[in-house]
């Protein structure tokens, strides 16, 4: 073989693998240790670096975010730091979605998502000063659909 190369071909390709996978495992770790500061850096790094922005969403942003979902299943994370974690994701996530070209995004059907009023979910809504609508008070009776 030649110099400067492997049996993946230019020695590029696999460092340019190992240097985005190494960046996938950063994202990971600061996610899991709620670094902001450090997430910023690293989306930062993302953007500049040329890096696939779906990539870096599918193998940094959401498995770090799992990693915390289950460090709050096992009773290690509490809501504040799910929520904490989340709102870090979310922001660096917003960033780097700009970097996704419409031909890269494929549409494929819709997703209907829903919570039940009083669930765990409703709480950030309620934090951030959303009021309740009527039809969701706790205390109130489903009303009875009109005959037709």
């Amino acid at each position: 073989m030649e110099n400067g190369s492997n049996i993946f071909g230019k020695q590029g390709l696999l460092q340019g693998f190992l240097v985005e996978n190494d960046l996938f495992l950063k994202i990971q770790k600061a996610i899991v240790e709620l670094d902001e500061q450090i997430l910023n850096t690293l989306t930062e790094e993302v953007m500049e670096a040329g890096v696939n922005p779906l990539e870096a969403i599918d193998k940094g942003y959401t498995v770090g975010i799992a990693k915390v979902g289950k460090l709050f299943e096992t009773g290690d994370y509490f809501l504040p730091e799910l929520i904490y974690a989340a709102t870090m994701v979310k922001e660096a996530v917003t960033k780097v979605e700009k970097l996704i070209g419409h031909s890269e995004v494929i549409h494929e059907g819709k997703i209907v998502l829903g919570t039940v009023s009083g669930d765990i979910h409703d709480i950030q809504d309620r934090e951030r000063g959303y009021p309740r609508p009527r039809s969701q008070n706790r205390y109130s009776q489903p009303k009875a659909c009109p005959e037709d």
